[in-house]
C-alpha cells in the first residue's frame, strides 16, 4: 500500500470521526432542549395540581368524571325532549 493510499485512508477517518462527533453534539444539543421541555411540562403541570409522575391516574380520573357529566347531561337533554314533546305536536 503507498503512502498516498495510507494518506488518503487516514483523512478519511479523520473526516467520519469528525462527523461523528458533530452529530454527536447535534444530538446532546437536542437532548438538553428536550430535558428543558420537559421539564417546564412538568412545572405547568403541578402548578395546575397535577402530577406529573401519575398522569395516567389523572386522566383515568378525567375520563370518568367526562362520562359522567355527559350521561348526566343526556339524561337531561331526555327529560327536556319528554317535556316539551306535547307542546311541539
Amino acid at each position: 500500500m503507498s503512502s498516498s493510499d495510507l494518506k488518503t485512508r487516514i483523512e478519511a477517518a479523520l473526516k467520519r470521526r469528525d462527523d461523528l462527533h458533530a452529530q454527536k453534539e447535534r444530538a446532546l444539543g437536542r437532548l438538553e432542549e428536550a430535558e428543558k421541555n420537559l421539564e417546564a411540562i412538568r412545572v405547568e403541570l403541578r402548578a395546575k395540581n397535577v402530577d406529573p409522575d401519575h398522569l395516567d391516574d389523572t386522566i383515568l380520573k378525567l375520563e370518568k368524571a367526562l362520562l359522567a357529566s355527559l350521561s348526566d347531561f343526556e339524561s337531561q337533554l331526555s327529560e327536556a325532549e319528554k317535556s316539551i314533546k306535547p307542546f311541539a305536536q
